[in-house]
């Protein structure tokens, strides 16, 4: 039906549709993009992640991307790359324990958005006046091993 109504321009409808289709998903299950039952399912979410974030529904498109990936850990439907949340300790927490054969922080987009989230992660610590903790990387530094990388790879 999704499919359908946005076929006939009725995209209103197809993201109600999506919403209704996945309310009742509950649990924490892994399904494998692989096998071809599963990939409708992979289809809804992604989609109906994209339409959270277009209605501005920033947040619920976080929680829908993180379902995503918690599904299937390989992310075939490239989840990890909508990530951009404000949540900069959640997001920092996410890309070092994220683990599939490579490190996050050497993809281009991960390496800016890391180095942005230390940056606010500092504000945020300098204005509470805490210990600033010296043996994490400061925003400056990510933020040059991200240009290095970008400079390296294009």
């Amino acid at each position: 039906m999704v499919e359908y109504f946005k076929f006939v321009g009725e995209h209103q409808m197809s993201a109600d549709a999506i919403a209704k289709s996945l309310y009742d998903l509950q649990g924490i299950c892994q399904l494998k993009f692989r096998h071809e039952t599963n990939k409708q399912l992979f289809l809804a979410l992604f989609t109906h992640m994209r339409n959270m974030d277009r209605h501005g529904c920033h947040r619920s498109a976080l929680e829908v991307c993180k379902m995503l990936l918690s599904l299937d850990s390989d992310d075939p439907m490239g989840a990890m790359f909508c990530i951009d949340a404000e949540e900069y300790a959640w997001l920092e927490q996410f890309t070092e324990d994220y683990k599939n054969g490579n490190s996050l922080s050497l993809f281009p987009n991960f390496s800016y958005v890391l180095a942005t989230c230390q940056f606010y992660l500092e504000q945020e610590e300098s204005s509470k006046d805490s210990h600033v903790d010296n043996t994490k990387a400061t925003s400056n530094d990510l933020m040059k091993q991200a240009l290095m990388l970008y400079i390296t790879t294009t």
